[in-house]
C-alpha cells in the first residue's frame, strides 16, 4: 500500500496484499473485512462505496447524509463519490482501471472517480469536475488530482479497432497512444490528464507519484494479467 498524507486529506492506495474478492453475492462482507483494517490505520469512522458500472454517474456524501457504519454501499450504481465530510472514507475498487482522486483546497471538498477506458471515454473526469462545481462551486484551477495504480502504457495493449472509441472524444488521442514493434498501447492517465487540463485543472496540480503499473507490478491486482482470478485493490480517500 501507498499513503498520500496531506494536512487536509489522506489517500490510501491499497494493493493485492489487502484486496477484495469481487463477488456480487458477498461483496459487502468481503469489502467490509478488508476495510476494517484500513479504516483503523487512517482513523476513518466509516467508508462509502458504490456499485461500479464504468459510467459517469455518482453521488455526494454531504455532512447531512445518513450513513451506515462501518461500510455504506448505497443502492445507486455509479463511479463518482464526492464529499465535504471529514473522517469518512470514499472509495473505489480497481484492477487496472485508473483511480482518480480530486481535492479542492479552496472549498475543502474531496472526490474519487473510477476511470477505466469506458468511463474515461464517456468523460468521468469531466463529470466529476462538473458535479463538484454544481454542488460546491469548485473551480478547476483550485483542484489537485492524484492518479493511483493502474494499467500503464508499458503494458496496456489495445487493438486497432479500439481507436473508434477514442475518436468519439474531443481529445487528441494520438498523444495517448504508444507505438512499439507494430503494437499499440494506451496511456490512460495521459488521456485523463488531457481532459482535465482542457477543463482548467493546472497541469502542475496533477500528481503521478503513486501511478504505478498494475500489470507488470505483481504487487497489484490486474484483470489483464490474472483474468477472472483477479481481486480488486482499494483506493480510499478521506478529508481530515
Amino acid at each position: 500500500m501507498k499513503v498520500h498524507n496531506d494536512s487536509n486529506f489522506l489517500i490510501y492506495f491499497g494493493d493485492d496484499s489487502e484486496s477484495v474478492k469481487l463477488s456480487k453475492e458477498d461483496l459487502h462482507n468481503n469489502l467490509k473485512e478488508v476495510l476494517l483494517g484500513i479504516q483503523q490505520k487512517i482513523n476513518a469512522k466509516g467508508s462509502v462505496f458504490l456499485k461500479q458500472v464504468h459510467g459517469t454517474n455518482g453521488i455526494v456524501v454531504s455532512k447531512e447524509s445518513k450513513l451506515k457504519y462501518p461500510l455504506d454501499i448505497p443502492d445507486e450504481h455509479g463511479d463518482i463519490i464526492i464529499t465535504d465530510r471529514d473522517e469518512v472514507g470514499i472509495g473505489i475498487l480497481t484492477a487496472d482501471c485508473l483511480p482518480v482522486v480530486f481535492y479542492d483546497r479552496s472549498k475543502h471538498v474531496l472526490a474519487v472517480a473510477h476511470a477505466g477506458w469506458k468511463g474515461s471515454v464517456a468523460g468521468v473526469s469531466k463529470r466529476t469536475l462538473q458535479m463538484m462545481h454544481d454542488r460546491f462551486k469548485s473551480d478547476p484551477a483550485d483542484i489537485e488530482v492524484h492518479f493511483g495504480p493502474a494499467a500503464r502504457s508499458c503494458c496496456y495493449e489495445v487493438q486497432r479497432d479500439f481507436l473508434k472509441h477514442l475518436s468519439r472524444t474531443d481529445i487528441d488521442h494520438e498523444h495517448c497512444l504508444m507505438h512499439r514493434k507494430g503494437k499499440l498501447f494506451l496511456d490512460l492517465s495521459k488521456f485523463n490528464k488531457h481532459q482535465l487540463v482542457n477543463l482548467g485543472v493546472k497541469e502542475q496540480n496533477i500528481q503521478l507519484k503513486h501511478h504505478e503499473c498494475t500489470i507488470c507490478n505483481i504487487n497489484y491486482c490486474s484483470y489483464r494479467r490474472d483474468k477472472e482470478d483477479a481481486n480488486r485493490q482499494v483506493t480510499l480517500a478521506m478529508l481530515k
